[in-house]
This record gives C-alpha cells, structure tokens and sequence, in this order.
C-alpha cells in the first residue's frame, strides 16, 4: 500500500510538512491536532479521510463527528472538492457518513430500539448521557460499533461536559486497556473554546479540560501535531492573532489580562465608516463576497437584520439572511422539489428516475444547484435510507419517509453549508462556519439613528 498521499484539491493545495504528517498518519495512529484559524485543518480532515480509504478503509469503518451542523457542511464541501485519481475512493468518499454528536447520538440510539418520538422529546443532552452510559456496557449497541477503525472528532475544545464524557467512552471502548485496536484523529484548537462555559458539572463548577483529559488517558502514545501557519489571513492580521493566541494559551497569566489582550486585539483591527445609519441603505454598501456580521444574541442578530433589511423584502443590494441559535433545520429544499406535487404514498425507482427528470428540465442549471439537488443515485439513496428502507430497496414508502423528515439524523449529507452574501448571526452560530470578512457592529443596534462602524477582519 502506497503510504503517501495523491489527493489533491482542485485550487493546487499542497500540504506543509505537519500537515502531511497528519494526513498520512496510519490507520491505527491516536492524533491530538492542535489547529487554529486558517492553517488548514478542514483541507487536512478532508485529505485525512481520503488517504484512510487509501489505506483499505471502508466508509463503514470511519466514524467522523463534528460539533455544528456549518462545520459538517464545511467538510463535506471540502471533501467534494478533493481531486482524487482512483475513481474506487471517489465512491467511498460519497459514502461517508459525517454526523453532528448530537444526530450521532439519536441514531445510536434509534437503532438501539429507544422510540423516535420519545428522543425527540428529549434533550440533545439527555440523549448524549443515554448514549454515553450505554458505552459503559461490555458490548453497547450490539456490534454495531465493532467496525470501526478510525475516528475523526472535530472542534474538540468546545466539547462541554456530556458531549466529551461522550467522546472519551467512545474512544475506550473502541481501545480497551489502552490497546491500539482503533486509531483516531482529534482536531481543534484550546483558544477557540466558546462553548465549554455552557456545561457546568454536578459541582457547579466549569466542566474538566477534554484536552487534559485526552492526554491524560492515552498516554505517551498519543502523538500531538500542531499546524501553526495562517494560509487565510493577511500577514498583519495573521502576526495579530499569533500574538493573541500565544497569550490565551499562557496558563501563567490570568483571566483579567486575557480579556484585556482581546480588547487591544478588537481595537486594532481596521475600520470601516459608512456616512449612513444603520438601514436598508447601508445594504447597497455591503460587500459582495461572502461576510458575517455577528452579534452577541439572538435579539441584537435580529434588529440588526430587520433595519439592514427595511420595510420591505424587495430591498436591493446584497442578499442577507438571518441565523438565529436555537433554530431546527429543515428537510434538503431538493425534496420539496421533487416530492411536493406527488400524490401516491409510494414511488418505485422507475417513477423516480421520471420524476427526478422532469425537476431537471424545467428548472436552470443555477436553479438546480441552489436547490442543492444531488445526482439521481445520490438522491435515491438518501431517500430510502431516511425512509427506514435498504439502499438496495426498489420503492419508498413517501408516509415513512414523511414522519422521519424532521429526524436531526435524517439528511447528514445535506447540512446547509453556503452561507448567504451576507450572514447575520451571533458569534457562536458562526462557529465552524467560514467567510471572506467578517464584522463587528461597534454601535447599538437599538438606535438606528447612530452610524454603524465595522470592525472588519479581512
């Protein structure tokens, strides 16, 4: 087996050398990957699961989890975008399943007989907990979990209280006593924790570090990497953020000093004025390129969105949408698409196939990628898997399929990734999300009379 790596990205990516050394990792390897803001670490997971197919893996014996749906999406855009010269692996790629721990959890437990409708009941978090006591059991779920040779855990460091406890008895169950039965690669980056203050444990106190606690029970064999290089950011904002995370990653210096580094960070990042307040006719002075404008809460995102929007939807300018925390996903829009105006409460592949056909004839190609339409085998397959029928299944049964759809495990392929021109949202529904600026609103949204001033990051 050829133990370099031939997978490349289209735009002519090439790894340095510590990402080649987490790429190319063996199958068995236990990774701890250190990595911040813009040195690659969605291009290496992407490349990472590519060269573990290499390596004789099926995509049945890849387990990849990450925290939020954008980051999901985000790898899933990236792994599309792989240039691979084995057309074999090209196919196993489409069959991998990237999960949020959450939807992971439910499906867990779903195939472990609990009910459908008294998990969603439930809270993420309460089905975590379920989940994790499960693996404390000498064979949970059965053998479901005995395939597994490599797991990918992204956006470790925001991994609050169940979701770790969640991650660390996976990862011991599928390494009993420490043996190297199955190899992992962890990814993310300590400075970056924004969620770890929502867990609190039974004491009250602030939930243990995942990362202390990783180290601490795997021992010298597990092998830390760290990828250091910023390829996104400008040479001035990448030195700024060098300096930044160097401080937040200093135990030594308390958390007073910490929150005043970050200030001095904010106040030295360019602004930009604009002459109007805050209102639909700062819209046409928006960029065109993808931005976030990110807010505290929930309630600043949406007063910030009502007055860039006006009165009226037929505002022009750039596209701007609202994401809210808290918001359920949706079914894939392509379903709607191709199953709204069908009677029958069944359809054989046959019918799909016409149907499929028909969507794609009376719509444009820009039309049909908005609706993130996948091809027709694509698409069949995820249908009769949210059905609850086999991929080899020949008809759908469109009842089953309709009480699964708002399943959080339904469509993991089809988390929505492509944010709108402009994204309105708070800072923490931008985790995993990437953007080419991103800005501040200095003012209150409150007053409209003031002007708005950006801190941009681009």
């Amino acid at each position: 087996m050829n133990s370099r790596c031939d997978v490349a990205f289209a735009n002519g990516f090439l790894p340095n050398p510590e990402q080649r050394t987490v790429l190319e990792a063996r199958v068995n390897d236990w990774l701890l990957v250190e990595a911040g803001p813009g040195t690659g670490k969605t291009q290496i997971a992407a490349m990472r699961l590519a060269h573990l197919l290499q390596q004789g893996l099926r995509p049945a014996q890849i387990l990849v989890l990450s925290f939020s749906r954008s980051a999901v999406a985000a790898l899933m855009r990236r792994i599309a975008s792989l240039t691979v010269q084995d057309e074999a692996i090209v196919e196993d790629l489409r069959h991998l399943a990237i999960r949020t721990f959450d939807a992971w959890a439910f499906r867990m437990l779903r195939q472990n007989g609990v009910d459908a409708a008294d998990l969603l009941r439930r809270s993420h978090d309460e089905n975590i907990a379920s989940v994790t006591k499960e693996l404390g059991a000498e064979t949970p779920f059965g053998d479901r979990l005995s395939t597994i040779r490599h797991v990918i855990v992204d956006e470790f460091q925001d991994l609050p209280g169940v979701r770790a406890e969640m991650v660390m008895a996976l990862l011991r169950h599928l390494n009993p006593k420490s043996e190297k039965r199955c190899g992992f690669t962890v990814l993310g980056d300590p400075a970056q924790s924004i969620y770890r203050f929502a867990a609190r444990s039974e004491n009250g106190l602030a939930p243990a570090d995942p990362w202390a606690g990783l180290r601490q029970r795997m021992g010298p064999s597990l092998r830390e990497i760290a990828l250091i290089q910023n390829h996104r950011a400008t040479k001035q904002l990448a030195a700024m953020a060098a300096g930044l995370r160097k401080t937040l990653g200093t135990s030594s210096i308390d958390a007073d000093a910490k929150l005043a580094a970050m200030k001095r960070f904010l106040g030295d990042l360019p602004l930009f004025s604009t002459d109007e307040k805050l209102g639909a006719g700062v819209r046409a002075q928006l960029p065109q390129h993808s931005m976030a404008i990110l807010t505290r809460t929930n309630g600043e995102a949406l007063r910030v969105w009502q007055m860039l929007m006006g009165h009226s939807d037929a505002a022009s300018g750039t596209e701007i949408r609202l994401r809210l925390a808290g918001g359920v996903p949706s079914a894939p829009a392509w379903i709607a698409a191709l199953l709204s105006t069908f009677r029958p409460r069944s359809m054989t592949r046959t019918v799909f196939d016409k149907v499929y056909q028909r969507l794609c004839s009376l719509h444009d190609e820009a039309t049909i990628e908005n609706l993130g339409l996948p091809s027709a085998d694509a698409a069949w397959q995820r249908l009769t898997r949210a059905s609850g029928a086999s991929e080899t299944a020949t008809f759908i049964d469109l009842d089953s399929l309709n009480v699964r759809l708002d399943w959080p495990d339904a469509f993991p392929e089809d988390e929505k990734g492509r944010p709108a021109a402009v994204l309105v949202t708070t800072v923490h529904q931008a985790k995993g999300m990437e953007f080419d600026s991103v800005a501040l609103l200095e003012v209150n949204p409150r007053n409209a009379d003031k002007k708005p001033v950006w801190i941009s990051s681009r």
